[in-house]
């Protein structure tokens, strides 16, 4: 805005030249600085996600000894990891914000301005009393409601995103989840079937006195192994 501009339409171009201002913000300073924490994010993201798989595949081998078979094999879904970067790679390349009315707002003194400025833009000795008046009206104003009316434009798509992590964290662990509960299911199934035996044992001990103990002992070791199962389904 200078001296010699039109004050009739100057609120226009001031309006203009703001949200350009603020969307060169956006671009140059803003966005490199979230690509560089989003980056950060993602890298620590994917450590996080590697240490959680290794400490559920040593899980898985403990449970595998004590079953003596490969019985067990829980892999966790790291699409999830590919999915968050191209969330990450498209918000931090496209947020655009919309034009915002910073100086096209209905008030009292932009009314005045600018009834003032279309009927003395003609006459030159008001110019430098309108410039003074559009600038002190400019420097005084308070931006907070556009402000924050463009914060919640520009984090719209991540606060989305960052409400779909949760998800996100339940299908990396779904897999693993439903082996581990079709184990319990199973186990539980043959603890069920061996417990009958043995109380048809029980009650016959004269024909199954021998096979009665190895019996006692094949039920302790399905208790202990649902036992640890079940802690470590609860613990994924």
């Amino acid at each position: 805005m200078k001296e010699d501009s039109d004050f009739s339409t100057v609120h226009i171009e001031l309006n203009k030249q703001m949200n350009m201002r603020v969307e060169e913000h956006l671009q140059q300073d803003v966005l490199p600085k979230f690509r560089i924490s989003l980056k950060d994010w993602i890298a620590t993201s994917n450590e996080e996600l590697i240490a959680s798989q290794v400490d559920i595949e040593e899980v898985a081998e403990s449970l595998n000894k004590m079953y003596n078979e490969q019985k067990l094999t829980l892999a966790c879904d790291f699409k999830v990891l590919d999915d968050w970067r191209r969330d990450v790679n498209r918000m931090a390349n496209r947020v655009q914000l919309d034009e915002e009315n910073i100086l096209l707002r209905v008030n009292p003194t932009q009314l005045l301005l600018k009834g003032a400025g279309k009927l003395f833009s003609s006459i030159l000795q008001n110019q430098t009393l309108l410039y003074n008046q559009y600038k002190k009206y400019i420097e005084s104003q308070d931006y907070q409601d556009i402000t924050e009316s463009m914060l919640a434009k520009f984090f719209m798509q991540f606060n989305l995103f960052e409400k779909n992590l949760e998800v996100d964290i339940e299908l990396f662990f779904e897999k693993p989840k439903e082996v581990l509960k079709e184990t319990i299911e199973e186990t539980q199934a043959h603890i069920n079937e061996n417990q009958d035996v043995l109380s048809h044992m029980k009650a016959n001990p004269e024909a199954y006195y021998d096979p009665l103990t190895l019996f006692q002992l094949r039920l302790r070791q399905y208790e202990l192994m649902v036992k640890a199962t079940e802690e470590v389904h609860y613990n994924v």
